[in-house]
């Protein structure tokens, strides 16, 4: 494989959820974690800049394009963490970077699995009282519905970053 060939696969989660994830690259293993907002694309540049040094991993976080089980009220950061060791143990590596929330799940990661080894994280955010399921679960409904504008301001409003009415 090249480092400008991309590859689709999957990894099992613990708890046997499909995640899906796109691979490139050569050298040792990368996964990158994106923010809520994203979607393993987003990492479409930086992955290719990172492939001739790396294999990069770059999955769809449950609910979105590649890894498609819906969310629903049992998901908090422990299924998120259980996906990325399963991302881990697919790249065999303990090499993670985090965006956003992908790196609060990042920093949850390098705290509870011995696997992770080296971590970054770019602008995790910090909520004072955790995010609102019932907003997680409408922005889901938002998006497939099709209603983007409705997704990105209730989605604004559940993380609390809205600016006043």
């Amino acid at each position: 494989m090249g480092s400008t060939d991309v590859i689709r696969a999957q990894a099992t989660s613990r708890d046997g959820t499909r995640i899906g994830y796109l691979r490139r690259g050569a050298g040792p293993g990368l996964v990158l974690i994106q923010g809520a907002m994203g979607t393993a694309y987003n990492y479409n540049d930086l992955a290719a800049a990172l492939a001739p040094n790396f294999t990069v991993y770059t999955p769809d976080r449950r609910g979105r394009g590649l890894s498609p089980k819906p969310y629903d009220d049992s998901h908090d950061i422990a299924r998120d963490v259980e996906d990325v060791d399963a991302m881990l143990t697919e790249a065999g590596t303990g090499y993670l970077f985090g965006l956003s929330s992908g790196a609060m799940i990042t920093l949850e990661a390098a705290r509870t699995l011995p696997r992770v080894t080296r971590a970054a994280m770019y602008e995790p955010p910090f909520y004072r009282d955790g995010i609102c399921h019932d907003g997680i679960r409408q922005l889901g409904a938002d998006i497939e519905h099709g209603r983007l504008a409705a997704a990105l301001a209730g989605s604004l409003r559940t993380a609390g970053t809205a600016p006043a009415p």
